[in-house]
């Protein structure tokens, strides 16, 4: 199974950017992207990535409280 890779940033050119950047490595990884905090929750409510990478300053949140929240749900499940 290819490691999934989520990546969330609110400016959509930089999506794109990382889309285009990185579609040689779709064989090998399984790319998700998300433009807002809620739509990264519900990407990895869809399917847990291996990885995030996210901006820091979301416009519906913090990036470092979303990683607590993650962090918080992942304790809670264990």
């Amino acid at each position: 199974m290819k490691p999934r890779v989520l990546f969330v940033d609110d400016d959509p050119r930089v999506l794109t950017a990382l889309e285009r950047m990185l579609r040689r490595q779709r064989h090998a990884w399984d790319l998700a992207f998300a433009s807002t905090a809620e739509k990264a929750r519900e990407e990895i409510a869809r399917q847990t990535p291996d990885a995030i990478v996210l901006d820091v300053r979301l416009p519906d949140t913090d990036g470092l409280e979303l990683l607590r929240h993650l962090r918080n749900d992942e304790a809670t499940a264990a």
